[in-house]
Order: C-alpha cells, then structure tokens, then sequence
C-alpha cells in the first residue's frame, strides 16, 4: 500500500485520477510518471511560428526515378529538419529529413531524403494505390494553393513508391477517394529512402497569378512510431490544419495550359441472371474536365457507367434504420467537399447525398448524362450539379415506376472572418418517386484555431426547408447547432438538431423524422512517456424525443479506459446503456427471424477491444461484448486477422458473429399475413458477416483486388474481383468479376454473374 501511496504522488497520477478516476489509475501503475506530450526542454520561442521555403524554377526537369541524382536538385530550394510531432511535441527527430523543391511552367518536382540509421526496419507493407499509410513508413505533403488556410490537396508516397492522394476540405474533411492525376517514384537504399514527385499544375485548382501557397509535411518512421511535421507540431493541429501551415512560395509562370481534361471510356459488359438470361453489351461514354478559370471547373458526364467503383462492405443491421453507406463513385467524388453543409458528413439530416443518384436500393439506375461546376472565386465557393437519370421500375413491386427524372443541386459558401464561413444550398427533384421535391437550407460554420491561445474551437448552426407533393412545406423543417472543442487533451461536443415530422430531403439522407436530438461527447487524453503512447477515458451520450418531448431513445457509452502503445496496440473497455421505446408503427424485424414489438426496452451492455498495432507483418483485433439486448441477450464477437507478409501480398479475414438470446418473438411464418410469430421472448437467431479480402499488387500500378462476403440474414455469398492496371496517370484499364450466390441450408445455387472489361484514357489539352 504504501508503494502505491508514493506511486499516485507522481503528475501522471494525478492526471489520470482527476480525469478518469480509479479504473484509470489502476493501468497507469506501469506508466513512468512525467508531463503530457512535452520535451523534457522546450524552445523558448516555437521554431514554426513562420516558416517559409522557395521553389526554384528550372528550364530542365528531373527524371522522376527515385534517384536524386539530376544536378537541378542542387539548386533547388530546401527545407532542412523536421521537427517531432509524435510522441514529443515540438522535440528534435530521431531521423534527419530534407526535401527540395522545383518546377516549370507546367510542373510542381519534390525530391525527398528520409535519412534512417536502421534501414532494415523501415516498413512498407502496401504497394496498391490509395492504400492507408498509417502503417507506413512514408511522407505527405499538403498544399493550400489558394493560400486561404482552410482548403488542400493531399499527396501522398511511401517508401517503395506506393501512392495516395485527397482533398482536404475546410480543414476538417479528408476526402481520400479522390483521385488527381501525378507522378511518384521511390526507393530504399543503405541511408534510408528516397522519393520523387512530380504534380501537373493540371490536376490542382489555383487562384490565377497565384505564387505563394500554404504547404506542410509529414514523415512517419513506422518503427519508432513517431511523426515529424515542418509547420505546427502541437498535438492539437493535424498536420492537414492548414491554419498553422508554413510557405511555398516563388511560384511564378505556372499555368495549367488550356485546361481540358477529356476522359473517353468504353465498357463491355457481360450479364446472366438466375434465371439463365444473358446479355453481353458494349456501353461507351466518357467525362470531361474543363477549367473555367484555373480555380472553377466544369465536369460533363455522358452515358455514365460506374461498374469500377468499389463495392460497398456488407453489414449487420441490428436497428430500425437504415445504414450509410459512403459514396465511391469517381464524378460525385470530384470537389465533393464544396457540398457539404452544417458539418454533417454521415449524419442523419444531410441534405445532398449523392448516392440518392443512380442508386435504389442497392441497384443502378442508368444515367444519360449529367454536368457539374465545382470551385472558387475569391472567398467564394461554388458547387451546382444537375444530372438526368432514366425512367426504371423498381425491384420493390409496390411502387410506381420512376419517370425520367432531371436532378440538381447547387451550393455556394462564402468566407467571413478568419476561418469561418456561411452559406445556403438548394436541391430540386426526388430520384425514387414522381413526386416533386424541392430543399433549402443555409448554414454558418464557425472555426477559431487559436481560442485561448493554442486550442481550436468550432461551431455549426443550420437550418432547412423540404416542399414535397402533399405537404406544401407543412412541417417540413429541420434546424441544428453544435460547439466543440476538438483537441489532444480535452476533445468535446455538444449537439442539438430537430427534424419535423413531414422533413424530407429526397436528395439526401435521414433516418427519422418528428424528433428532437440531443448529444455530448466528453474525452480526455494523457500522453505518459514511456511504453504508453495515450491514455483516453471518454463518455458518449445521446437523448432522442419526439417533437412533443416523449422518450424514443436514450444511450450512455462510457470507454472507461482506452490504451494505445507505442507500437499501436490497443485496449479499450466499455460499458453501455440504452432504454427504447418502440410505438405503434415502429415495430420491425431482424433479419428474417426476429421481429421486436411495441415496448419500453432497457439494456446494458459491457464490451473489451483488443487491437494489435499493424504495423507488424501479422495484426488483427477481436472485440467481445456481452448484456442485455431489447428484451433479451446478447453475445457477440467481431474478429479480424490480417497478413501481409509482403508489399505484394496483403490478406485479412473478417468474422462477426451476433448471439441472441430469448429476443423479441421468432418469426415462425413470414409470408402469413400478418407473419407468424412465437410467443414473446422466445426469440434465438444467430446472425454472421464473414469477409475474407486478397489484394496482389504486381507493383504500385498493377493491383488484384478480390472480397468474398458473407451474411446470413440474406443467406448469400458476394463476389467482387477487381483487376486494376494503371497504365500511366490517367489511364486505366479495369477487369472486373462480380457473383452472387443464394447460400441456403439446402443448396448453394447462382444468382447473378457479372463480368467488365472497361478502358479509361485522359487527354490533356
């Protein structure tokens, strides 16, 4: 006792006591006491307060190989050190770094030297293009080329040249599947690593006569777990908060030419249903690009044909709501940012959400063609899409068919004060009924980046309007605010939104209506040294009413201990409590087996995670939780095992399996009227999700991309086999194998095979 005694006199201690409590404090009894995320001897005065690099035009550009042997390089402007982010705010690198930079009329060049005494150890496990890199020894570079301190580009490289790009929106939003047209080599060598990059002033948007743009890097050495940043290490900034970003500036002469980007495209599909019907069509079509000015661009699309966009993850549906699925698709992804309102970005209460368009129910409706004007103007950012989708006829035989349908949005924001912005957006059309619909809304995102000196502060207040066919904009209105507060040590929000009872925003994406929302979130962070990277205790809460103050739902999730190692391992413990009231009218069933009736429900819940870091060759996680569940029980297990003994090979098996016990009422008939069901209680199902995913990457431009999935609430198999062969930059050629098969009790039997051969080439004028 009295070892422990002196033990919880240290700072450390004492953090996690105050923060967290005694559950805390008990795993810290191996944590060596010392202050947050700090050098033991900090500078006097930030070294990054302004920094600043020159870019060296040249008349010759380098080859980029990955070898920085091109005498240009000699000459070019250069940023010398790094300075640590993780684990030791603002502490000089455990590895020197240096990068340079060039260009020409036509080109952006960065070389960079990641110096690494032990190069044995440097990790690269993924070669395939817009790979996550948190794994990675690799470098990004982040470029604000308005110089606005709120927008950028993302491009990213590792150690052995594998490559991945996004577009950073209003400092909060990382936008990873888009896909901008570069050039990057790199290599691995007795002194560490080396990279090359080449960026078209093409492929970014800028503001005319432009010559300085916001810039910052980051470099991770995977095996130190550490992170090196050139502007801003604080640990409350991400290094894509272009807030606190450094200069690049001598920028002069650099055009983006006449600006078009013509994407011809031509497909050959080949299709056979259950029912043994073939077809086997070609289907031509095409995008194209042009720059209005080099900071607004228009994109025409025609015949449109997504059949390369990834395939969505099959999931466990436990609820009465439907799921978000995120968009993949290349036309909707370009500027995507530009739409976003009031903050929400998977949130019920969107009012644009693209996957509205062309999609019913997990089915392609046809596109003839569409037109899209994305962009800026000073402080002001616009976006206006407007696309025309085909007459279908639903799967569901309930409905109507759909007559052809023109469909728009339109977006526009303007900045006002340093980081902050207000704006309005407008839709027009429903894509999955003939009624009309229509939807304004406006919004003012507030942003302080320096409240209280080093902490960032947010605000959002939003406010919309749907007029549908029958209601005439009767209680169709939805507002919401939020304040956060997201920083390293303490990180909260609170969150109000109400929906009316007729909101309907067919353009967008709601679960439920004729509510009130209320929400908070509390974490606070330590940062020990020592084997423990973050110590985190957090308290999620959410209250929902109807508009008339009844109960619906009401939840509690309190982490009392999440614990992440320097090597990325992780153990986090939590407990959860839920009360459901469920009325008339919002009964539904689980699967095909279970159906949950009308009712008051109380559960609670207990959870353990286990997570090992990957950055090793075999990683995984498993994560069990057992409590109450509706009226019943629960035991459920999520588990997942990766290999990636190469960069060439990567393989990972997903099972989760959900136990319930003594749930709602089983399902005995479902084609009765009204279904068939058990006496309450008497409800036991098993339901599983098994996903396996094998990714052979020949190298950084030729990729294999294969998920089988399974899930037994529809007792089918998903096949999705993806060839992609990167040509150059630009050009692609896709081959893909897509099967489904009914996996009952009885049989396995085929439902749908579907085989295409696509070829994309861009030509830039």
């Amino acid at each position: 006792m009295g070892y422990c005694t002196e033990q919880m006199r240290s700072p450390a201690w004492t953090l996690a006591w105050k923060g967290s409590g005694p559950a805390l404090a008990c795993w810290l009894l191996l944590v060596p006491s010392g202050a947050q995320g700090q050098s033991a001897q900090p500078p006097s005065e930030p070294s990054w307060l302004d920094k600043r690099v020159r870019s060296t035009r040249t008349a010759s550009a380098p080859l980029i190989d990955g070898v920085l042997d091109d005498q240009v390089w000699q000459r070019a402007g250069r940023i010398d050190g790094l300075r640590q982010r993780l684990p030791l705010e603002d502490a000089d690198p455990s590895e020197r770094t240096t990068v340079r930079f060039l260009h020409d009329r036509d080109f952006l060049y960065i070389a960079v030297r990641c110096y690494d005494r032990h190069p044995d150890q440097i990790a690269v496990t993924k070669l395939r293009r817009d790979s996550d890199m948190q794994t990675e020894d690799s470098i990004y570079f982040v470029l604000d080329t308005f110089h606005d301190r709120r927008n950028a580009f993302f491009f990213q490289v590792n150690a052995i040249g594998a490559k991945r790009d996004a577009l950073i929106e209003d400092n909060r939003r990382f936008l990873g599947d888009w896909d901008g047209i570069w050039y990057a080599k790199a290599r691995i060598d007795e002194r560490g690593w080396t990279a090359e990059l080449a960026i078209p002033f093409k492929t970014v948007n800028f503001a005319e006569g432009q010559t300085t743009w916001g810039l910052n890097i980051l470099r991770r050495v995977r095996h130190l777990n550490e992170e090196d940043v050139w502007a801003n290490p604080d640990q409350d900034y991400s290094a894509i908060n272009m807030s606190r970003a450094g200069t690049l500036e001598g920028l002069a002469g650099i055009e983006q030419g006449f600006g078009l980007d013509v994407k011809p495209a031509m497909a050959l599909i080949y299709e056979n249903d259950e029912n043994g019907d073939e077809d086997l069509r070609g289907k031509p079509g095409g995008d194209v690009f042009y720059k209005l000015t080099p900071s607004l661009t228009g994109a025409l699309t025609v015949n449109t044909d997504f059949s390369e966009a990834a395939p969505d993850d099959l999931r466990l549906n436990l609820t009465r709501f439907s799921l978000f699925f995120p968009e993949t698709r290349d036309f909707f992804l370009q500027d995507a940012g530009i739409f976003e309102f009031g903050g929400l970005s998977r949130e019920s209460g969107i009012p644009f959400f693209s996957r509205r368009i062309g999609l019913d129910d997990g089915e392609v409706v046809d596109l003839r063609g569409g037109g899209k004007v994305t962009g800026r103007h000073g402080p002001l950012s616009l976006g206006a899409l407007a696309v025309n989708m085909e007459p279908y006829s639903p799967d569901d035989s309930t409905r109507e068919r759909v007559d052809e349908k023109n469909l728009f949005v339109g977006r526009a924001s303007l900045n006002v004060l340093e980081e902050s912005s207000v704006g309005v957006i407008f839709t027009s059309g429903d894509p999955n009924s003939n009624d009309e619909n229509y939807l304004a809304g406006g919004d003012f995102r507030y942003r302080d980046s320096g409240f209280r000196g080093e902490n960032t502060l947010t605000a959002d207040l939003w406010y919309q309007q749907s007029y549908s066919t029958g209601t005439h904009g009767r209680k169709e209105s939805a507002l919401g605010a939020t304040l956060a507060y997201p920083n390293d040590q303490w990180n909260w929000r609170l969150r109000y939104e109400l929906f009316d009872e007729n909101y309907n925003p067919a353009m967008g994406f709601v679960t439920r209506t004729d509510i009130q929302r209320y929400e908070g979130r509390l974490r606070y962070r330590i940062r020990p040294q020592g084997y423990l990277r973050t110590v985190d205790t957090q308290v999620d809460a959410r209250l929902v009413t109807t508009t008339a103050n009844a109960l619906e739902t009401g939840f509690i999730d309190y982490d009392l201990v999440d614990l992440r190692n320097n090597p990325g391992d992780r153990l986090r413990l939590r407990y959860g409590f839920r009360k459901e009231e469920l009325r008339a009218g919002q009964e539904f069933d689980i699967g095909d087996e279970l159906f949950i009736g009308v009712g008051t429900y109380t559960w609670h819940r207990g959870s353990i995670l286990l997570e090992a870091g990957q950055g090793r060759p075999i990683g995984g996680s498993l994560e069990l939780g057992y409590g109450s569940f509706f009226d019943g029980r629960s035991l459920d297990a999520i588990a997942r095992l990766d290999l990636r003994p190469s960069p060439y090979v990567n393989l990972s098996f997903e099972w989760e399996q959900r136990n319930l016990m003594d749930v709602g009422q089983q399902i005995l008939d479902d084609t009765a009227v009204p279904p068939a069901l058990g006496p309450p209680g008497s409800g036991d199902a098993t339901l599983r999700l098994v996903r396996t995913r094998l990714i052979v990457n020949a190298s950084a431009d030729l990729s294999w991309n294969t998920v089988l999935q399974y899930i037994s609430v529809d007792q089918s198999v998903e096949l999705n086999s993806r060839l992609r062969w990167i040509v150059e930059p630009g050009n692609e050629i896709f081959l893909i194998l897509n099967q489904s098969w009914l996996a009952d009790s009885d049989r396995v039997a085929p439902l749908e095979t579907e085989a295409v051969a696509k070829l994309v080439y861009t030509f830039r004028f």
